[in-house]
């Protein structure tokens, strides 16, 4: 039997709930129409801000 203590389980249910978004800086389209950009930094955001796109 685990035994897993309830902190872990805070860590694993926060994980779950945040993105971990790449900032870009100058983004462009390439040869195969991906957008391409240089990945400066990467932030923390809420699932909850972010909206799936149709």
């Amino acid at each position: 039997m685990n035994v897993i203590s309830l902190e872990a389980k805070r860590r694993q249910k926060r994980a779950e709930e945040i993105l971990n978004i790449p900032v870009y800086k100058g983004i462009w389209k390439d040869e195969n129409g991906e957008l391409t950009g240089n990945i400066i930094d990467y932030v923390d955001m809420p699932k909850h801000l972010i909206k799936k796109g149709e």
